[in-house]
């Protein structure tokens, strides 16, 4: 019975604690930033007097901040809400930005959502959607490598990436699928055999079918290419953050390494 009492009494804290953060966001947003004093946090949010006094009130018994009179300090426990929200209210917008891309994607698609964070979308065109591919990738020619990985393409594709092996001195590494170079061979022998030639371009195949693609330009930038159940082209999801340079490098070994499409999911999840 005590554990029972308790596990509810730990439930009914967490509901308090979110739904305080979702009614005084604002407020703790300045205290996040450093006004902690009322006066001042008074003066950059359109609360009443009487609404801010309720609102310390509230976060000082949950324990974000410890107030002693008219001084108020944060506590160990509210410097790591304020971290969690900050990264919790990112990933909602980022999440946001990203609704119609992700309502798209196959449900099984395990693409890890922090790759949104703070990343620019390129939503691809239904009648040209070659063309957002393109456009994002146009100045590519000014780098020094690319790894890639994909399992699936279209012709646009072939002839971009061709002309810039053969016209460049830029390191290429690309992975793809099984059915991906089998297609190649099929339809465009002739280049294919030109780029695996070319000294500064590695081609390989993995058995992992992923169902989308990963494009990391200098170790420094991230292209992701989503697709939907048919493979069609939806988008292109740009980013420079570390986290989604490491999660890229770390997707690509696991590739090279010839992990199977259930190791690479598990991962992804």
């Amino acid at each position: 019975m005590g554990g029972t009492q308790t596990n509810l009494e730990a439930k009914g804290a967490r509901n308090d604690l979110l739904h305080i953060l979702q009614k005084r966001r604002n407020i703790i947003n300045e205290l996040c930033d450093g006004n902690v004093e009322k006066r001042e946090v008074l003066e950059r949010v359109d609360v009443s007097r009487p609404t801010m006094d309720r609102a310390y009130r509230e976060l000082n018994e949950i324990g974000i901040i410890n107030s002693v009179g008219t001084s108020h300090v944060f506590t160990r426990f509210g410097k790591t809400v304020c971290h969690s929200m900050k990264e919790i209210f990112e990933l909602v917008e980022a999440m946001e930005q990203a609704r119609d891309f992700l309502i798209q994607l196959p449900e099984d698609a395990p693409i890890d959502l922090r790759v949104f964070l703070r990343a620019n979308i390129h939503f691809a065109e239904a009648h040209a959607p070659q063309e957002v591919f393109v456009n994002v990738l146009q100045d590519i020619d000014e780098v020094d490598s690319v790894r890639g990985y994909a399992s699936a393409f279209l012709p646009s594709h072939v002839s971009l990436f061709y002309d810039l092996i053969m016209n460049t001195d830029i390191t290429f590494e690309l992975l793809f699928t099984e059915s991906v170079l089998d297609t190649l061979h099929s339809n465009y022998p002739d280049q294919l055999s030109d780029i695996t030639e070319k000294d500064t371009c590695t081609v390989r195949s993995t058995d992992a079918d992923i169902p989308f693609g990963v494009i990391l330009i200098d170790n420094s930038r991230v292209f992701v290419p989503l697709g939907d159940n048919r493979k069609q082209l939806i988008g292109i999801v740009e980013n420079n953050t570390e986290y989604s340079v490491e999660w890229a490098k770390e997707l690509l070994d696991r590739l090279e390494k010839g992990e199977d499409t259930v190791a690479i999911r598990h991962f992804l999840n």
